[in-house]
């Protein structure tokens, strides 16, 4: 035999709230027009545009240096186009060899579609 609702042991935080009260406060969440200009509906997906790698990195190009090892040095030489060509092409990042500190450095652009 179920027991009156005052006999029950509860929690002090807990809060039992009746149906008509949640009713009534979905409709009227319902009635007031959306407040936040970002909120989003149920079931609709927001639609942001892309950003390109440079608004990423906050407006300014990203700059990487990479060290080659000095028994890498002569076959980086007779590859280079082989790694310069993907690199420049699919990524569109701009690359340059530094003879002086013996490097490697890449940097985004305009036109990098991607960070990281």
């Amino acid at each position: 035999q179920a027991r009156p609702m005052e006999e029950v042991d509860m929690m002090e935080e807990e809060q039992v709230l009746p149906a008509a009260h949640l009713e009534q406060q979905a409709a009227m969440a319902a009635q007031q027009p959306a407040q936040d200009d970002m909120a989003v509906t149920p079931g609709e997906i927001p639609q942001f545009p892309a950003l390109s790698a440079q608004e990423m990195a906050g407006g300014e190009n990203e700059y990487r240096r990479i060290r080659v090892p000095p028994h890498r040095l002569t076959p980086l030489r007779q590859q280079w186009n082989h790694v310069m060509q993907p690199v420049v092409e699919h990524l569109q990042l701009q690359i340059r060899f530094n003879p002086k500190l013996k490097s490697v450095e890449l940097k985004t652009s305009e036109h990098t579609r991607e960070s990281g």
